[in-house]
């Protein structure tokens, strides 16, 4: 064993030795001049393309060398006037040829008042032990300026005509590509138990021996388990917990907290969800699939007289006479008040309750004593929702929530200028000190909430908008693009097929304001409308550039896919 060993140690010192002698006795080639000229001479005519159009003589001098076989050479790009660097310039002021170079890289072709990037140049030496050898005058440029140019005149060129695009939902889950003009198709791969919804008499949910809590948990994972296809089998056990902060200041600290499961949220309002499935089963189904618009007839419904069963139960559970009885005039009304607080009285365990709170402290300002903090830490319930707190000092802060007045009252907005739209980018569509149906305690408390409509959308459906317009993946990519003006307008279609403007929804009835719900109830389509937009283009890469687009584009972001 020992010889063996041996054998094949002296084997392995022969074989290592023979390598190192082939290897030594081919030293590499030398490199030639010729070649580096050869190579840097291509750049005469065709740019080289640096990392930025800010960089100084030395980085580009860096960037080429990376790019070659040098040896014992180095590159040195003078610093003098021949170093120059690209830019933009508006095609007014430049020979259209001059974009030509760029062929390759930017599909647009060069005409008056498009961008034109225009070369740098640069002097590079190739020196060596100190020594110039050679030097050759070399055009340069970079990607973020072709992007951006590029970018600029196809935004510029889409003109006048407005553009049609279905309107994309935010993401739901990664991989999970849907919009809203597309929802109804979605909405069929879901395979209801229409049997068992059918099944629950919603006129029994208080009866003592109903079966409607065990029905409605058999629906929700009949359902649950047709989304496992989709990756969302798991939804019901999700934690659907939150803590919003509606205000804090000096006076103030108020934050909205939710706690529970997303099951137990949808229990909270169960006899809502089941008249809502038993709708679409019975027409709603139809009426999405004949019009392809899914969020609409949605609307429609929510907005419609409520369900008498359930607002029977309301009754009831919770009194003829309690606020949230009185203030119930549509299934959105009865929604948001079982949402918030529960479908019944006094849950049990079984229902799975979610539990939202009101935590904080306000200080009310007495007028004789004084600010008087108030301490907050209450779970939400009718009577909180309504105008009877569980305390005389905590009477001030009740909701007197009226849901659909309060929603409403926010679509408003729209119907502002004889509904001729709002400024997408400088007005915020959320003005608590013009919301009705809550009380004015508390919207006086909530401080400037701006969510501007334009930039909103473009934070989610920017990239699908953008490629309606034009644009590639990589100039997306490579840029980042924000709306900085433009009017919006939310327009409904009547039934006589014509496109209208949204109208203001509340009228004066006595001494209170109330909703007209007539233009929505009537429509057969809707769409938001935005005109005369314009961007701001910044290089991801190069935050000092910017160029804005001429403020001519339209597009019509549309909730259906027939888009007429």
């Amino acid at each position: 064993m020992k010889r063996i060993l041996a054998l094949l140690g002296v084997i392995s010192l022969v074989g290592t030795s023979a390598v190192s002698v082939v290897a030594c006795s081919h030293p590499q080639n030398k490199v030639s001049v010729d070649d580096i000229k050869k190579e840097l001479e291509q750049y005469t005519d065709t740019p080289f393309f640096a990392s930025s159009s800010q960089i100084t003589n030395i980085k580009l001098a860096s960037e080429l060398a990376s790019r070659m076989t040098l040896g014992s050479y180095k590159l040195v790009v003078k610093d003098d006037t021949t170093f120059v660097q690209p830019n933009i310039s508006d095609g007014n002021t430049v020979l259209a040829q001059s974009i030509a170079d760029f062929k390759t890289q930017l599909a647009e072709p060069s005409a008056k008042g498009q961008l034109v990037v225009n070369n740098g140049s640069a002097v590079v030496s190739l020196q060596k032990k100190d020594s110039e050898l050679f030097s050759v005058k070399i055009k340069w440029s970079t990607n973020e300026l072709l992007f951006l140019a590029s970018t600029i005149n196809k935004i510029n060129g889409v003109g006048e005509t407005t553009q049609n695009i279905k309107f994309p939902l935010p993401p739901i889950m990664p991989g999970l590509d849907i919009n809203l003009a597309d929802l109804y198709s979605f909405l069929s791969v879901i395979q209801l138990p229409e049997e068992l919804i059918n099944s629950i008499n919603l006129a029994e949910i208080n009866n003592p021996n109903s079966d409607f809590v065990s029905k409605f948990n058999a629906v929700l994972k009949d359902i649950s388990d047709s989304l496992g296809v989709l990756g969302l089998g798991d939804f019901l056990t999700k934690d659907a917990s939150f803590t919003y902060q509606i205000v804090k200041d000096e006076d103030n600290d108020i934050s909205f907290v939710g706690a529970g499961t997303v099951k137990d949220l949808l229990h909270n309002f169960a006899p809502d969800l089941i008249a809502l499935l038993q709708w679409y089963i019975k027409e709603g189904k139809q009426k999405i699939e004949a019009t392809h618009n899914t969020v609409l007839p949605l609307i429609q419904y929510l907005f419609s007289p409520v369900n008498n069963n359930v607002k029977e139960n309301i009754k009831t559970e919770f009194g003829e006479a309690n606020w949230f009885y009185t203030n119930t005039a549509t299934n959105f009304d009865s929604l948001v008040f079982h949402l918030l607080s529960d479908y019944k009285s006094k849950p049990t365990e079984e229902d799975n309750h979610y539990i939202f709170k009101v935590v904080g402290e306000v200080k009310y300002d007495t007028g004789w004593v004084g600010k008087i903090p108030i301490p907050l830490d209450y779970v939400i319930s009718q009577n909180l929702l309504g105008d009877k707190g569980p305390n005389v000092l905590l009477k001030v802060l009740c909701f007197k929530l009226n849901p659909t007045l309060l929603l409403t009252s926010i679509l408003d907005v729209f119907g502002k200028n004889e509904g001729k739209g709002i400024d997408a980018v400088g007005e915020s569509i959320l003005q608590p000190k013009q919301w009705q149906g809550i009380n004015d305690f508390i919207t006086d408390k909530i401080p400037g909430i701006n969510v501007y409509l334009g930039p909103s959308i473009m934070d989610f459906a920017g990239p699908a908008i953008l490629r309606n317009l034009g644009l590639s993946s990589t100039e997306i990519d490579n840029n980042n693009i924000t709306m900085i003006a433009g009017t919006v307008k939310l327009q409904f279609k009547n039934s006589n097929n014509e496109w209208e403007n949204f109208t203001t929804i509340l009228e004066k009835n006595g001494d209170k304001m109330v909703p007209n719900l007539t233009q929505i109830l009537k429509a057969t389509d809707v769409k938001i409308s935005f005109m005369n937009v314009q961007f701001k283009v910044t290089p991801k890469d190069n935050n000092k550039i910017a160029y804005e687009t001429n403020g001519n584009v339209n597009f019509d972001l549309w909730l259906s896919d027939l888009m007429n």
